[in-house]
């Protein structure tokens, strides 16, 4: 009877053990498809130039000078389930190609650095592409990190922004 119970026991355990690597494996493999990563691909090609961990907000801006505006604007995105989504513009001049008035639930806002913040965009983008500038670069902004365009594909390369899910 002693070593039923015994053979019993060992089977319980080991199905157990078995469980817990179960529920540790899909609880990496849930989190880790949650987080987005920005990739980045040549918008003639398709070849992949770079890809970038969005973290856990799904933020990110691309910054530059306009081109005709000559002052530096920030576009920011949102990584959703279905897409990106810009979701505010910092600009700090006013002039052609930068927006004059709002439309609610837009919000414009004065800055305490002279930059203007307008908010409320909630506007899916279906295809997200950047020309890296020749004349200024292109700043990726990931959180606290700053990534020059140019360093990472080039000057006047069509850059194409899509998601994948981990890394």
């Amino acid at each position: 009877m002693e070593r039923k119970y015994h053979r019993v026991w060992k089977t319980a355990r080991a199905g157990v053990v078995l469980l817990l690597l179960f529920i540790a494996v899909m609880t990496v493999f849930l989190t880790r498809s949650k987080e987005k990563s920005l990739l980045l691909t040549d918008g003639d090609t398709g070849e992949k130039i770079a890809s970038f961990s969005l973290g856990e907000d799904g933020r990110f801006a691309v910054s530059f000078i306009h081109s005709v505006n000559k002052s530096t604007v920030e576009e920011w995105y949102e990584a959703r389930q279905d897409g990106i989504y810009v979701v505010a513009c910092r600009y700090y001049a006013f002039g052609a190609g930068v927006a004059t008035e709002v439309v609610p639930p837009q919000k414009l806002e004065f800055l305490d650095d002279g930059s203007m913040l307008i908010t409320g965009f909630d506007t899916k983008v279906d295809e997200l592409s950047y020309i890296v500038g020749t004349v200024s670069d292109h700043i990726l902004i990931i959180g606290e990190e700053k990534i020059s365009l140019r360093e990472v594909c080039g000057k006047n390369r069509t850059v194409h922004f899509s998601l994948t899910n981990g890394s």
